[in-house]
C-alpha cells in the first residue's frame, strides 16, 4: 500500500511538472520568415540554418533551384532579402548535388556544408563559399560509396577549435 501512494505521488508530481512546462513554452510566439515553394527555382526541403554576426541567416535547401539539385540561400533575421547565393548543378565534378546537413559559418567567415552527391565520383563534398554568394570552393570530394550507390551520407560539420571541419558519414560501414 505504501509504494502505491508513492507512486500516485510521484505521478501528481510528473504531470505537476508538465502543466508549469507547458504554460512556460505557451508563452512562445512563431512567426513564418519566408515560405519555401512560390517557385522551383526558391528551393525545397530547406535544413537549418546559421546566423552570421551581421544578422542575416543562411541556409541550404536540398531540392530546387534552377537544376533541381538544391541552393544556398541568404535571408535577413526580419525576412527580408532572401536571395539565392548559389544553384547546385547536376553533372558537374566541380560542384554538389542535393545539399545535407546544416550549414557552418566558419571562424573565418566562409559558409561551409556538404552534399550527398557530386563531385568526382558522385559521393558528395564538402563546398565553402563567401557569405555574398561569391568564390564557391569544392574542398573535398568523397571517393567511393563504401556499401553501395546511395548508401553514404556526408554530413553535419562542425568546426573544431583547431580550425579544421570535422563531420559524419551516415551508413560509412566502418571502414
Amino acid at each position: 500500500m505504501n509504494n502505491n501512494y508513492l507512486g500516485v505521488l510521484q505521478l501528481a508530481f510528473g504531470l505537476a511538472a508538465f502543466g508549469l512546462a507547458s504554460d512556460a513554452c505557451g508563452q512562445v510566439g512563431e512567426r513564418v520568415l519566408y515560405s519555401f515553394g512560390g517557385t522551383s527555382a526558391d528551393g525545397r526541403s530547406a535544413c537549418r540554418l546559421a546566423q552570421a554576426a551581421n544578422g542575416c541567416l543562411y541556409g541550404s535547401t536540398t531540392y530546387g533551384g534552377n537544376h533541381g539539385a538544391g541552393t544556398l540561400f541568404k535571408l535577413n533575421a526580419d525576412g527580408t532579402g532572401y536571395a539565392i547565393l548559389h544553384t547546385f548543378t547536376t553533372n558537374n565534378v566541380n560542384d554538389g548535388v542535393y545539399p545535407a546537413g546544416d550549414i557552418v559559418l566558419s571562424a573565418d567567415g566562409w559558409l561551409c556544408g556538404t552534399t550527398t552527391y557530386g563531385g568526382a565520383t558522385n559521393a558528395g563534398i564538402v563546398y565553402k563559399i563567401n557569405t555574398n554568394g561569391t568564390g564557391f570552393v569544392l574542398l573535398h570530394s568523397f571517393t567511393t560509396r563504401i556499401n553501395g550507390p546511395g548508401t553514404e551520407y556526408p554530413h553535419d560539420l562542425m568546426q573544431g577549435r583547431d580550425g579544421a571541419l570535422y563531420g559524419v558519414i551516415e551508413n560509412c560501414g566502418g571502414t
